[in-house]
């Protein structure tokens, strides 16, 4: 069975609660870390520090594990048939609109990812795309910016990422355009979001993240 690691921010934990490993044609795993951005993400580091992930948000749909089952050192995501990079939703959304340097961190991030994962074929995905609201869970929490400001970023993340894989001759990521098909949205609103804590979440509710999990199963299988 071809093993799949899917390695990104708290939007990858997210989908991995939708696994079901008795039907998954894939051998597949997340390390997901609430907060990561593509400029921090240093594989070579986290694999020295044996960083953990995060583990699953609000439960598995299918799977009853211990938490250590869910929380896993980085040391182990390194060999994988395929790796799945989903990465720059939090860059995009608080840090590169005051930076200014998008196309740079991208290079540099996609640097480290080839460097590292050179024993597996790489699938990187569009970030996650950005929600029309900020959605602080308290204000002051994050730097703040307009969805036109961030909208801007965006198209410059992706296209450097598109560029990037163009040049490397790397399989194409998984587009932004494919996850707001998968979900039938045209764009994320307060609206769609997840409705189980008591301040704003920019997450989407559950049921997208299913159907977001079952497309990225769909491109590796």
């Amino acid at each position: 069975m071809r093993s799949v690691n899917l390695i990104g921010d708290c939007h990858s934990t997210r989908i991995w609660e939708h696994w079901n490993p008795e039907d998954c044609p894939v051998d597949f795993k997340v390390w997901g870390v609430a907060g990561m951005t593509a400029w921090g993400f240093d594989p070579k580091k986290l694999e020295e520090e044996k960083a953990e992930s995060s583990g699953i948000e609000s439960g598995s749909d299918y799977c009853v594990k211990p938490r250590n089952y869910w929380v896993r050192p980085f040391n182990e995501f390194k060999d994988s048939d395929i790796v799945m990079l989903w990465l720059g939703y939090v860059d995009i959304r608080q840090w590169l609109p005051k930076h200014q340097n998008t196309e740079q961190t991208v290079i540099e991030y996609l640097d480290r990812v080839t460097e590292y994962f050179k024993g597996s074929t790489i699938q990187l995905i569009e970030p996650l795309p950005q929600f029309t609201e900020m959605l602080l869970k308290y204000e002051g929490i994050s730097p703040s910016y307009t969805y036109k400001e961030r909208q801007e970023i965006n198209g410059i993340f992706v296209k450097a990422l598109n560029n990037y894989a163009k040049e490397h001759k790397m399989l194409m990521p998984i587009s932004q355009e494919e996850i707001r098909e998968a979900v039938g949205l045209s764009e994320f609103t307060p609206e769609d979001t997840a409705t189980w804590a008591p301040h704003p979440q920019d997450s989407l509710k559950r049921e997208y993240w299913g159907k977001i999990f079952k497309m990225f199963i769909e491109k590796v299988s």
